[in-house]
């Protein structure tokens, strides 16, 4: 089960900076750049099709909750 929405690793850590306030730049990257040993899709997200009873907010509400928790 995962929050509602999808996004790239880049789009969640350019939210949590963002959300974060720091100021921090963060620069995309490829796949085939990292030079990772083991093949890797280039578009993965977790399903986020349930039964409404069990409905997630979407994950920048659940990013903003839990920074505003860690405060």
């Amino acid at each position: 089960m995962a929050a509602g929405g999808n996004c790239s690793w880049y789009d969640f850590a350019v939210a949590i900076f963002e959300q974060a306030g720091t100021g921090t730049l963060v620069m995309s990257t490829t796949t085939a750049e990292l030079g990772r040993p083991a093949a890797r899709p280039e578009w993965s997200v977790l399903a986020t099709q349930w039964d409404d009873a069990l409905y997630l907010p979407d994950w920048q509400d659940g990013l903003a909750d839990y920074l505003a928790e860690r405060e």
